[in-house]
């Protein structure tokens, strides 16, 4: 099942991730909603293909779903395949900004300099690319992952935190985790 799935995962992580920066990222919804409901110490992000493939989970089939989606379960952000939204960047960047969401792309055309060039001044949060060497050269850029502040306003960090939400309360959000297959 995804809960003993999850809980597989988050074990070897909290074992292992010493100093290391850790993004949670799933195209599956459930998943997301899993691992954000049972931790609060790593960012988790909806990855989508943004419509260019068609799944019968409609959150799975468009950003503008999986922004919606992102933000009624307080993720952090989406990852989106950069073909769905390349020609629309203007639009789609700060209405994820605006919900207080990260948005990242990846895919193949992330790669191009001049695709790099177009998000980089959208505001696009972070690129995953393959050729990361490459492109460094083009711009004198060396990567930096996560150099800035991963926490977005609709953060449950909050809550994990929040000494006025009770233990009973982190319990029932635990138990609701756990029915979520």
């Amino acid at each position: 099942s995804r809960n003993f799935f999850v809980d597989a995962v988050l074990s070897t992580v909290l074992e292992e991730y010493g100093r290391r920066k850790v993004i949670f990222s799933t195209f599956d919804p459930a998943c997301a909603e899993l691992l954000r409901l049972k931790q609060c110490k790593f960012n988790v992000f909806f990855l989508t293909c943004g419509g260019t493939k068609v799944f019968k989970d409609p959150r799975m089939n468009s950003v503008e779903a999986a922004l919606q989606f992102a933000q009624a379960n307080k993720l952090h952000g989406v990852v989106a395949e950069i073909s769905s939204i390349v020609d629309r960047l203007d639009t789609v960047v700060p209405m994820f900004h605006q919900h207080g969401l990260y948005l990242f792309t990846y895919g193949d055309m992330n790669n191009n300099i001049q695709t790099y060039s177009k998000q980089k001044d959208a505001g696009i949060d972070a690129m995953i690319m393959d050729d990361v060497a490459r492109i460094g050269k083009q711009t004198n850029k060396t990567s930096s992952m996560l150099s800035k502040s991963m926490r977005s306003p609709s953060s449950l960090v909050e809550l994990c935190s929040d000494p006025s939400v009770s233990e009973l309360q982190l319990m029932d959000l635990d138990r609701m985790a756990s029915q979520i297959n």
